[in-house]
């Protein structure tokens, strides 16, 4: 049997510490209750320090960014993207507000996005009458 050195048998210390920083339901950029909650030059500013302090942080959105807002109705969800990306968002998932202007606008909004769109429970149907690629997920579709 051969022996190992002493430096081969012990583990590397790896450890990282990972932050997340997730939000959900943000569809306008103005604080609420009169300022005092809310608004994204709020959470950019704790996202700042967060990172300071985390450098490995992911930040998150949990869907509904799209819809439903007064701007949304002139923009469709657009003037949220272009503030995701000023934000570098990392990731968004799909909420139930991302299909209110239907598959075609939010097609355009996931391209619009210099961030990934993450979902497990939806299918492009346009794909869905190819056998080999019934199962793919509709952003799979637009990233490749």
């Amino acid at each position: 049997m051969p022996s190992l050195s002493l430096s081969a048998q012990q583990k590397p210390d790896c450890t990282v510490r990972v932050t997340l920083l997730q939000v959900n339901d943000v569809y306008q950029f103005a604080p609420v209750d009169q300022g005092t909650r809310g608004g994204l030059a709020r959470l950019l500013t704790l996202k700042k320090a967060i990172q300071k302090e985390s450098p490995n942080t992911l930040f998150l959105l949990s869907g509904d960014t799209i819809s439903p807002s007064v701007e949304s109705i002139t923009y469709k969800g657009a003037q949220m993207i272009d503030a995701w990306n000023l934000a570098q968002l990392d990731y968004s998932t799909l909420g139930n507000h991302e299909f209110d202007f239907g598959p075609d606008v939010l097609r355009q909004r996931m391209q619009e996005s210099k961030f990934k769109w993450l979902a497990a429970n939806v299918i492009d149907k346009k794909l869905a009458n190819h056998s080999a690629t019934r199962s793919r997920m509709l952003f799979a579709s637009l990233t490749e």
